[in-house]
């Protein structure tokens, strides 16, 4: 019997930029050379008018984020609604961004509760009250745009917002930045047209709320068109906003709300502060190493709400690629991207800036490298795996027998003294291995025994190559999950390496290193 397997690269994806500054009438180089063995390889040039803010690697860290709470496959599809505001878009990415965006708004139907509210993941009764907003601001958004969205599920939203902002009270405020969550609640609701004056007055009136949410109050009375009251809120409060633990009940980071700061700077037409704000942002973007769907999501949105506020000059300039005929580039988007073939190993790729002013160009070369050779590390975070067959005996993977089960037992440790919440465990299996879709194996061995104390998971998505794993641990405290396997095809295969990571803090993960085994007959 033959069966077509399907084999996809597990390894990393690897991401080279070169960057360079053209001034008007100038001629500039970009060079790339793909390492041999490479696979998915991809080939984009990006100009801008304003220094890059990497956005053909940010759409590609969105587009292949692998976890699935509402946050974020909200902030996946969030910034394409508002793309073609910022960049020219092709068409195919076009059609890919509708589709995406049709998706989740169909995931959210099924993750709205009997309240109107919804969950942070599937399947889950647990609502989340910054995502019931962010979630809903997404589909008032989207059925701005001309999207097919349900009003019920609006309207059903609707009520139970309402009912929140107004049992709101500064004596309810009993955890960090309820103020910021109220505040933000309210903005959504005037965004839906269903704006509560009264919880705004309120809010208005509360001498201990922050900076943050006195920022999305003002945004909320600037939509509804009270730009005095607005004004006042924010009268000579500082745009930017200091670094606080990422790990909160608002999903925050100081550059997210820089940017929200940003669209409520354009609502309140303060044109020169909108200005100095998106320079900031984006010399802030500059810098991000490590990205964040939250702050990824708001950060896009607002330079495009920035591009769509902002008048500026033609982008007019030609390119070639090794020596192939010019192409030329007219457009007043502040951000163009050109797909180019990467049929070739290397290459160089010259341009020529016709504009009046300055260009930004990026060439960004990415692609799965052949073979990971990444050490294993502990960032806060300690991962190891070890295997055992049905009866519990240590095995070694190395070289299995067709139709052998076994047990994966992955331990992971918090290693530091801060308590971490939302670790995302991403367990990638080999191909010729195949899951035995169990939740936990109680019952296969002693040390299942002591699971029954230990942290448990809040949610687990299996696939058929792979178990995503989310749940928070304590200082100094672990969590070890068994998966049951079978060696199934035989072959030699790639055992991709297991990556645990907080997902609103990336900085901090632990990896194992990546392995072989092989599979006899």
């Amino acid at each position: 019997e033959e069966i077509e397997v399907a084999v996809r690269n597990p390894n990393p994806l690897a991401t080279k930029v070169e960057e360079l500054i053209l001034a008007p009438g100038k001629t500039g180089e970009l060079n790339y050379s793909f390492t041999e063995g490479d696979s998915d390889k991809q080939l984009v040039l990006e100009f801008a008018r304003i220094p890059s803010i990497n956005l053909s690697s940010r759409l590609q860290f969105l587009a292949n984020y692998p976890h699935q709470s509402t946050e974020q496959i909200v902030s996946r599809a969030f910034p394409l609604l508002f793309l073609d505001d910022l960049s020219t878009v092709e068409s195919e990415l076009n059609a890919k961004s509708k589709e995406v965006i049709h998706e989740t708004i169909q995931k959210l139907y099924g993750r709205q509760l009997a309240d109107g509210s919804f969950s942070y993941w599937p399947q889950s009764n647990a609502n989340s009250p910054w995502i019931t907003a962010y979630a809903a601001l997404f589909l008032t958004r989207a059925k701005e745009q001309g999207y097919a969205v349900n009003s019920e599920v609006l309207n059903r939203w609707k009520r139970y917002q309402s009912r929140i902002v107004r049992q709101w009270t500064a004596n309810d405020a009993s955890w960090a930045y309820s103020y910021y969550n109220q505040a933000y609640a309210l903005y959504v609701l005037a965004v839906a047209g269903s704006p509560d004056l009264a919880a705004m007055n309120r809010l208005r009136e509360e001498k201990e709320s922050s900076n943050l949410s006195r920022w999305a109050l003002a945004a909320a009375y600037a939509w509804i068109g009270k730009e005095s009251v607005a004004n006042e809120l924010v009268f000579n409060l500082s745009t930017q906003v200091e670094e606080y633990n990422p790990i909160n009940r608002v999903f925050g980071s100081s550059l997210r709300d820089e940017a929200f700061i940003l669209q409520t700077l354009l609502l309140l037409k303060q044109q020169q502060k909108a200005f100095n704000q998106a320079s900031y942002l984006v010399k802030r973007l500059k810098e991000e190493t490590h990205y964040q769907t939250q702050s990824t999501a708001f950060a896009l949105m607002a330079m495009a709400d920035y591009a769509r506020h902002t008048k500026s000059s033609e982008m007019n300039l030609k390119f070639s690629v090794n020596s192939e005929k010019e192409q030329k580039v007219l457009s007043q988007k502040m951000v163009v991207q050109q797909r180019l073939s990467s049929k070739e190993s290397s290459g160089q790729v010259k341009i020529e800036n016709l504009s009046s002013g300055q260009l930004y160009g990026q060439l960004i070369q990415s692609a799965y490298v052949l073979k990971d050779e990444l050490p294993a590390a502990n960032h806060g975070l300690d991962l190891t795996v070890r295997y055992r067959n049905l009866n519990g005996d240590p095995i070694s993977v190395n070289n299995l027998k067709q139709g052998s089960d076994f047990i994966a037992w992955v331990e992971v440790v918090n290693t530091s003294r801060e308590s971490y919440e939302d670790i995302a465990l991403t367990h990638l299996i080999p191909t010729g291995w195949e899951i035995y879709n169990t939740r936990f194996v109680d019952s296969l061995s002693d040390e299942a025994d002591s699971l029954s104390s230990a942290p448990r998971v809040k949610y687990q998505d299996i696939k058929d190559d792979s178990i995503l794993s989310y749940f928070d641990l304590q200082p100094n405290e672990r969590i070890r999950l068994p998966i049951r396997l079978q060696a199934l095809y035989a072959g030699r295969f790639i055992i991709p390496a297991i990556r645990a990571e907080l997902m609103y803090k990336p900085s901090v993960f632990g990896r194992t290193a990546a392995a072989e085994t092989t599979i006899s007959r």
